[in-house]
């Protein structure tokens, strides 16, 4: 069975590939002359990107704070 760290890093990786399968067809399209779809495409890019990072930073939240991690000293 998965961690939940595992699975939340699945997450983000699916996310990333989203965004950048969404960015790919925005050029596209604006390459193809269509700058309406385009500007749709690439809109919906951002705001998938900015919902990634969110997740990514819950994530590595959740990380500091997993059994792994516990009695560990934090770097720096």
């Amino acid at each position: 069975m998965e961690s939940t760290g595992q699975m939340l890093w699945q997450v983000i990786r699916s996310f990333e590939e989203s965004v950048m399968l969404l960015q790919h067809m925005g050029r596209h399209l604006e390459e193809a002359g269509d700058k309406e779809r385009a500007a749709i495409f690439s809109k919906k890019a951002r705001e998938l990107e900015k919902r990634s990072r969110t997740f990514h930073e819950a994530t590595m939240d959740h990380e500091s704070l997993s059994g792994d991690n516990l009695g560990q000293q934090p770097d720096g």
